[in-house]
């Protein structure tokens, strides 16, 4: 993980990261790529020369139209820069794109009328396949509509590369309410501002005074902040100021004039520091703010809280949405209180009341408010110059004001307009699927509520000698000692210790807990230590109290797994699975599997256990060759599914880019030729697949 400015502040770094071929490249805020036509700039070079480098590229971005078409057709040159490698070309098929998309949500809301459909196929005169499902829609076969909206997204759009969820399609995002707290300026803080000529304040002093960083507003609010702290009672409020100074010096105040426990996260900590104050914060006994700067509202989750204290006025707006974005999260239980002191009577106002009342941040989530920020920025200056104490205009601040927020919900509506008119249904119906989404979410909710895994993965670490213990209701502590068999885990180094947990629920409240799950990087690593060693591959007991009194079992469990390529993805159609075959002494196959595993089991003495080898050395490989036999049987219905799958997904697949290149001649025909490729060989890998013998145990009648 490193960002740009690292990759390119020294000419080898980029050079030594572009000479390894990487199977993933994941690059976020991915709109801060700048790309042009004459000149992209150093970063968009820089991810190009990457991307060229990775198998798998994947592009972050809640605005991918920031600066306008041209970032959003330079992030889909990246992905699939043989389908879009002409800006001029990109930009026609926009309004083009847009038609069909218009179309396309009529059909989707149940709307086909003779007019649409006709439309939509005059838009499309020469692709037959297209031309067919309309006319199965015009002939009153609804079922038809949603075959005919996969095609418009596979072939009329950007669908294949660029998914989008939008906020208004999905569920689970929290209310938020408006606490706003204006406060009188101190008379220093007014004749400090009376000292300043409004008409020759600079753009950026005036955007300092109006977002009330200076040293006369603080006292105030840290007066505001301390009567707010005394009646929080016992619950967590997040506080966001912006500069990391403005932390430091609330950390010293708070510790003066109330001593209550705080946790702090700002830029100049060290990483392990910052992580090491949220998960404090996040502990139910850690301390109840957390005194953040800027940097804490980019990435970070504090969905466990509800309170957030926007301390001082951010100068974007989309900086504003960041901050109440670490509350504001899917899974957040309660309505997000924002509260938010500011200096009335001072540019302070204009700022806040254009965030309240003009775009209505507060209330509702922006995203991209660039451009409206932009178009507005004079003014908003202009206004604020009115707020200055002792300006001539200053008695006629609310009538500027005011006139400042009527345009400003002029403009936003627009920008809204146009924003419900540009959603492209094809993108929409292509990025978020319910009822699949819904499927997924209960087959892991299933998986969470299995009880198997804690059994498991706590018997593993017993068996390794590593150390679990609770350490409250939902959380436990992991460590290793010099006793353990195994040096370290994932995330778990030698001697050291770690909090986790098996709730999801809790691991999304706090994220300093390792999560455990079956696809933890501990838990698999302590699964594979143990598959990767002999115990457990042969085992000898017997069965006291068995019917036929004499005479044995032989158990024998085998693996089946394709043999290939990570890039073939066989196991989508032939996963991983055992097939156990139990034999009695003369190699006849005992049907009932659960038979031995009914009974009651224990260890034969050792004695007699050393009497019995030289016998087996003869006695079982020719029951072993009977098994394979048996074995190979028993998988075979698996392998002709997994081949039947792959081929009709694959050939469907081959069918569906063969049409794509005869309607869309830019998508290059070494795209077929590859999947045909792949296909062969996919099906030839599970042709071959074989069970191969993982572990044995023989089993003595009594």
């Amino acid at each position: 993980i490193c960002s740009f400015e690292f990759l390119l502040g020294n000419p080898d770094r980029l050079s030594e990261a572009t000479a390894e071929q990487w199977d993933l490249l994941i690059i976020d805020e991915a709109h801060h790529l700048g790309w042009d036509v004459e000149e992209p700039d150093a970063e968009w070079v820089a991810a190009k020369l990457l991307s060229d480098h990775s198998r798998g590229l994947l592009l972050l971005t809640a605005t991918p139209r920031q600066q306008g078409l041209e970032t959003q057709f330079g992030l889909l040159h990246m992905v699939d820069p043989d389908r879009f490698d002409n800006f001029e070309e990109y930009r026609e098929q926009a309004g083009h794109m847009k038609e069909s998309a218009q179309l396309a949500r009529q059909i989707h809301e149940g709307k086909a009328t003779k007019k649409v459909l006709d439309e939509l196929a005059a838009l499309f005169p020469e692709d037959e396949d297209l031309l067919k499902s309309i006319e199965k829609v015009r002939k009153g076969k609804g079922k038809e509509a949603p075959h005919l909206l996969r095609s418009l997204i596979d072939r009329h759009g950007t669908g294949r590369v660029l998914i989008r969820n939008r906020r208004e399609r999905l569920q689970g995002f929290p209310e938020r309410k408006l606490i706003a707290s204006p406060m009188k300026a101190t008379k220093e803080w007014i004749e400090e501002l009376k000292s300043f000529d409004a008409e020759e304040i600079d753009e950026l002093t005036m955007l300092y005074l109006a977002t009330g960083r200076p040293p006369h507003t603080l006292a105030s609010r840290g007066k505001w902040l301390r009567e707010f702290l005394e009646n929080l009672g016992d619950e967590k409020v997040l506080l966001i100021c912006t500069a990391p100074e403005v932390v430091r010096a609330l950390d010293r105040w708070l510790h003066k004039k109330t001593g209550m426990k705080r946790a702090c996260f700002h830029e100049e900590m060290e990483i392990i520091e910052r992580d090491r104050q949220a998960a404090w914060f996040a502990d139910p006994e850690g301390p109840q703010i957390l005194l953040c700067s800027e940097i804490g509202g980019e990435g970070r989750n504090f969905q466990f809280a509800h309170k957030l204290i926007i301390f001082d006025l951010p100068p974007h707006p989309d900086l504003l949405e960041q901050r109440i974005g670490r509350l504001d999260r899917i899974g957040q239980e309660h309505e997000i209180e924002i509260y938010v002191p500011y200096v009335e009577g001072t540019p302070e106002e204009v700022l806040f009341s254009w965030y309240a009342e003009g775009l209505e941040s507060f209330t509702r989530a922006w995203n991209g408010g660039t451009p409206l920020l932009d178009a507005l920025q004079d003014d908003i200056i202009a206004c604020c110059r009115h707020y200055i104490p002792g300006a001539k205009t200053y008695e006629g601040r609310n009538a500027q004001l005011k006139k400042l927020i009527e345009k400003t919900k002029k403009m936003a509506a627009e920008v809204l307009e146009q924003e419900r008119e540009s959603v492209d249904t094809l993108v929409d119906l292509n990025s978020f699927d319910e009822d699949e989404g819904n499927r997924l979410a209960g087959e892991i909710a299933e998986l969470d509520a299995d009880p198997r895994l804690k059994d498991y993965f706590e018997a593993l670490l017993d068996h390794f000698g590593i150390g679990h213990e609770r350490h409250d209701a939902d959380v436990v502590r992991l460590r290793t000692t010099a006793q353990s068999y195994v040096d370290s885990l994932p995330d778990l180094p030698p001697h050291s210790k770690r909090l986790a947990t098996y709730k999801r629920e809790v691991a999304l409240r706090r994220e300093e807990l390792a999560f455990l799950t079956t696809d933890n990087p501990m838990v698999e690593e302590a699964m594979s230590y143990l598959l990767d060693r002999n115990e457990g591959r042969a085992s000898i007991a017997q069965w006291v109290g068995s019917p036929q009194k004499s005479g044995m079992r032989l158990q024998l469990l085998y693996i089946l797994e394709p043999t290939a390529p990570p890039a073939l993805e066989a196991e989508r159609y032939l996963p991983v699975q055992p097939i156990e075959v139990v034999l009695d002494h003369q190699g006849n196959l005992i049907s009932d599997e659960e038979e031995i595993k009914r009974k009651s089991l224990s260890a034969m003495p050792e004695h007699e256990v050393a009497s019995q080898l030289e016998a087996l050395q003869e006695f079982l490989p020719p029951l072993i060759e009977k098994a394979h036999d048996h074995v190979a049987r028993l998988a075979q219905p698996a392998i002709k599914k997994a081949l039947k799958e792959a081929k009709a997904r694959m050939e469907e697949e081959q069918d569906r880019l063969v049409e794509l290149h005869r309607v869309n001649p830019m998508m290059p025909e070494a795209e077929i030729v590859a999947h045909k490729e792949k296909m062969r060989a996919t099906l030839a890998v599970l042709k071959d697949a074989e069970p191969r013998l993982d572990a044995v145990r023989m089993v003595f009648l009594r």
